[in-house]
């Protein structure tokens, strides 16, 4: 039933000279990230994707602009579809690194992606050569680990002889479940989240709207980076969440600016962080919440929106 794979990673970076980053980082990681990919496979000299002859076997288009001309079942007639990765920036806030200064951040690969796995470590190394954020500060890929089956990481990547391990690991929402679940939760969204029901975007959230967002995410996914949709009672799922009580929440509304490489214009961004307690029988939704910490939820999770604990 949950049996898409993804890999979830830890890429470990020292900075060469000083590092001006903004508070909230994720913006400019994917930013600087899609320039360098880009830089790094494309092989025509005009370098447009519209008018591109090996468009349908690049990889760039593939992760960043993933076609939906063969969409399955709910999913057809989708403009647009998930991107198959996500990076998880550093969560503090801090805005100054200095020369030999260390800082991680998270990626994770969801299906099909996992096969382009080298361009992106070889991406990020390109990212510290050419330099993030203000002034353009260079770093470099020291190491790089990925979450084992047994809940440990594993070193797959060295940075001193810039080889990455053939045995990654490969997970699924089984691999997540190493304990039993409570019948209390406790979710801190660690990044601003965006979720929306009825078009409507939530300051606060009630179980069913999270269980749709999750729902709606591991579907797309699966159906545009794996073999299709997921064989779910989706009506079963959301009358189950209607049960789960919300027992206590502080969230707190941010937004902020973020520019936009691809539309070149800034774009305000927004989403609530902060913690919400929800209280009832999650034996059913174990899976849809374990799977939410490395896919995250709700939009622009592509550079890191929607990240939460499970506590």
């Amino acid at each position: 039933m949950f049996t898409l794979e993804f890999a979830y990673m830890r890429l470990h970076f020292k900075a060469r000279g000083h590092l001006r980053l903004p508070p909230y980082k994720g913006s400019t990681f994917r930013g600087a990230f899609g320039v360098a990919f880009k830089r790094a496979v494309c092989i025509v000299q005009h370098g447009e994707c519209e008018r591109c002859l090996v468009r349908t076997q690049c990889v760039y288009p593939y992760v960043f602009d993933t076609p939906v001309e063969n969409a399955q079942g709910i999913f057809r007639g989708y403009q647009e579809a998930p991107h198959p990765y996500l990076i998880e920036p550093p969560l503090e806030t801090k805005t100054d690194y200095a020369p030999g200064e260390e800082f991680a951040i998270g990626q994770t690969l969801i299906g099909r992606a996992l096969n382009y796995m080298p361009y992106f470590i070889y991406t990020f190394q390109r990212m510290g050569d050419t330099g993030i954020g203000r002034g353009r500060g260079k770093c470099d890929l020291i190491s790089g680990e990925a979450l084992h089956a047994d809940g440990t990481w594993q070193e797959v990547y060295d940075g001193a002889s810039e080889m990455l391990q053939q045995d990654v690991p490969h997970l699924t929402a089984q691999d997540l479940m190493h304990k039993e679940i409570g019948s209390q939760i406790r979710l801190s969204f660690v990044t601003p989240t965006q979720l929306k029901a009825d078009r409507i975007l939530q300051r606060g959230l009630d179980f069913p709207v999270l269980i749709r967002g999750l729902l709606r995410r591991y579907s797309a996914l699966a159906a545009f980076h794996a073999d299709g949709p997921p064989d779910l009672n989706y009506a079963d799922y959301i009358s189950a969440a209607e049960n789960i009580q919300t027992t206590s929440h502080n969230l707190t509304w941010r937004t902020w600016e973020r520019y936009s490489n691809r539309k070149n214009r800034r774009m305000s961004v927004s989403g609530f962080t902060g913690d919400v307690v929800f209280e009832g029988d999650m034996t059913q939704f174990h899976p849809l919440l374990a799977l939410g910490v490395p896919m995250h939820v709700g939009k622009w999770t592509s550079f890191g929106m929607g990240q939460y604990a499970l506590i």
